[in-house]
């Protein structure tokens, strides 16, 4: 490492986990091996840092030539606590010092494997001086992961049922959701109605769970208007929705769960500027349909925005219970119908890789 003045550094968490949420504390030791370094070591202390990485274009003029574009990679902090060590105790030649961060609420959460771009890492540095502030040597410890506490019971808006109707090619369609607000691993319970007039084939319906994230800087509070920046989407999840399957039908009513994948997900997450300064992080879902119909120019997509959180109910399995869905009453349908067989198979699973 480094000159040679330290042999051997070393970051040790107390207790290392997938996740942390805000509020959690990080807390260890850092072990170092001082040989030649102590009488010059001045101050030492470590730091907890938030960066973003995205990619952006840079183009450079020659002579008479036209511009050459390449990309250009960026990664401003958006977060920096540190903390002085002081504490020394010493172990068989080996210094170390106790050290405890405590996170913050407004923390974004990590998103993306390194090096895919764009990104949000939080990382641990420590930073050795001697006389006359000149870094001697660091060692650098990524955290795994740091996700906000985004709890929907906080919101009661997130947990009412939501109902929707859409328009296209003569297609009339009703989407009912329990509920706006989930966690990995919960059901989304989902009626659909369709009127149907001129009996157009409807091949199938794809029903995909959405990831959308935007990072970057802005100069704009009020229209948050990115100077550069990454957009990206990702399909966290994908089906073909059984029973809706080359029909022709005039009136079409079918009631469907689909279990969100237990996969460890970023929450919904929009920054603030008065909160990171001049980095602007966005993380959305969407659920989205898409109705296949027979011909050209046929077809017709429906996003429904959702909240993705960390913490629900403890007992959400019994939701139905005090949250109901109650279908409306729609008037393509009369009281003498018959209500829906309640079917909670889902075929043709297909799950699509995910990064975190």
């Amino acid at each position: 490492m480094g000159n040679g003045n330290i042999s051997q550094g070393l970051i040790h968490l107390n207790q290392t986990k997938t996740c942390y949420l805000t509020g959690d504390t990080i807390s260890g030791t850092v072990n170092l091996n001082l040989i030649q370094a102590k009488r010059q070591v001045e101050k030492i202390y470590i730091e907890l840092i938030g960066e973003i990485g995205y990619t952006g274009t840079k183009y450079t003029w020659e002579r008479a030539a036209l511009p050459t574009a390449t990309t250009a990679y960026h990664h401003p902090k958006f977060y920096k606590d540190t903390i002085i060590l002081t504490i020394l105790n010493v172990e068989r030649e080996i210094s170390y010092w106790p050290f405890q961060f405590q996170l913050p609420d407004y923390l974004p959460p990590t998103l993306n494997k390194l090096p895919n771009y764009p990104h949000v890492k939080y990382y641990l540095r420590v930073r050795i001086y001697r006389k006359g502030s000149i870094v001697i040597n660091k060692v650098i410890k990524y955290v795994t992961k740091i996700y906000p506490r985004v709890n929907l019971l906080k919101n009661l808006e997130w947990l009412k049922p939501i109902h929707n109707t859409y328009i296209d090619n003569n297609v009339i369609l009703y989407v009912t959701l329990n509920k706006s607000g989930y966690v990995p691993g919960e059901v989304i319970y989902m009626t659909l109605q369709i009127e149907n007039p001129l009996k157009a084939l409807i091949q199938r319906i794809d029903f995909s769970i959405i990831k959308n994230h935007v990072i970057g800087r802005y100069i704009c509070k009020d229209t948050i208007l990115l100077t550069d920046g990454c957009k990206c989407k990702d399909t966290i999840f994908k089906i073909t929705l059984p029973k809706i399957l080359n029909l022709k039908d005039e009136q079409i009513q079918e009631v469907f769960d689909v279990i969100i994948p237990s996969l460890l997900l970023p929450p919904s997450y929009v920054s603030h500027e008065e909160i990171l300064k001049n980095v602007y992080i966005d993380i959305s879902y969407k659920l989205e349909l898409a109705i296949k119909i027979q011909g050209i120019f046929n077809d017709f997509y429906v996003d429904i925005p959702i909240t993705l959180g960390t913490e629900s109910n403890p007992n959400f399995n019994q939701q139905q219970i005090f949250n109901p869905m109650v279908i409306p009453d729609y008037s393509m349908f009369n009281d003498d119908d018959l209500p829906p067989e309640y079917d909670s198979t889902v075929q043709n699973l297909e799950r699509l890789s995910v990064q975190d």
